[in-house]
């Protein structure tokens, strides 16, 4: 029951939200990102977040300028309102409700579209590739390609 009424607090709140603030008119209106970004699905209890966090937090200074890093908590009910907000903010919803996992870092263009993704599986290089490709604004090569169905 408690579960029930966060989940519909959160509902609420983020009505309440896109009503009052006008984000969601603003995120829907096609306008490009100043920057790609690159979102972290992230949870404490994750796995593959302990093992790709320690890879990723050296990149970050070095694309920091090009790109935005944000990370979407999936940690517990609470947070993952937050990161629901976020994403409506952001103009990513649709790709934030069809993403099914945590430890993936979700590669999103100026134009908001999923490009690809990386995890934990993936290699140093291709991480590179992947986040050099995402700043220049071309095409994630292949390697980490989105993995989605």
């Amino acid at each position: 029951m408690k579960r029930l009424r966060l989940r519909a607090a959160g509902c609420v709140a983020m009505l309440a939200w896109c009503l009052l603030s006008g984000g969601w008119a603003q995120a829907q209106k096609g306008e490009p990102l100043s920057k790609p970004y690159a979102i972290l699905v992230y949870a404490d209890w994750c796995y593959n977040c302990k093992q790709i966090i320690p890879r990723l937090d050296p990149l970050i200074p070095k694309y920091a300028d090009r790109i935005e890093f944000e990370r979407f908590d999936m940690t517990n009910d609470e947070r993952k309102v937050h990161s629901r907000q976020r994403a409506q903010d952001l103009g990513v919803g649709p790709i934030y409700f069809a993403n099914k996992g945590t430890g993936v870092l979700l590669l999103i263009n100026r134009q908001r579209e999923k490009v690809g993704e990386l995890r934990s599986t993936s290699s140093d290089e291709q991480m590179v590739a992947a986040l050099d490709a995402l700043a220049a604004g071309k095409p994630v090569p292949a390697a980490v390609p989105d993995t989605a169905p």
